[in-house]
């Protein structure tokens, strides 16, 4: 398990590493009563070695109050040194049952990075994922 302290100083450590090269994430979001698993989830990608990082969450059709309690319990995540920047989305499109594609959209929409990544609240990732995946895009020139 990762201590808050070791994680504070890979935080730092990996600051200034790829300032022009943002990983935007979007994680999709549909039960404000699962939060313990978006904590889970978030915290994953506060763990990565790569930074910059732009977290998406975009959440399905929340309303006033759940928005609210999701922001409360990740805003102790937003402390540490270096923490990915979060935008909250709150996607409120009728018609549509089966919204996962639209949220994704409704994030892809909002980013401004130059490479993508997308979790579901109930994901998580080891800390080297988004260094190893962009390697692998950068070797292959993807």
């Amino acid at each position: 398990m990762i201590s808050h302290t070791n994680l504070a100083l890979a935080l730092d450590a990996g600051a200034s590493m790829h300032p022009d090269r943002q990983v935007d994430t979007i994680v999709r979001f549909h039960d404000p009563a699962r939060l313990q698993e978006l904590e889970r989830c978030i915290f994953s990608l506060l763990g990565q070695a790569w930074r910059p990082i732009h977290i998406h969450l975009v959440m399905q059709r929340f309303s006033h109050a759940a928005e609210q309690a999701t922001r409360q319990r990740l805003s102790r995540l937003q402390k540490f040194p270096n923490a990915p920047r979060i935008s909250f989305l709150n996607y409120q499109g009728q018609g549509l049952s089966d919204v996962r594609s639209a949220l994704m959209n409704f994030g892809l929409i909002n980013g401004d990075g130059r490479y993508l990544g997308v979790l579901d609240y109930d994901d998580v990732l080891y800390a080297e994922a988004c260094e190893l995946r962009i390697e692998r895009l950068d070797r292959t020139e993807c």
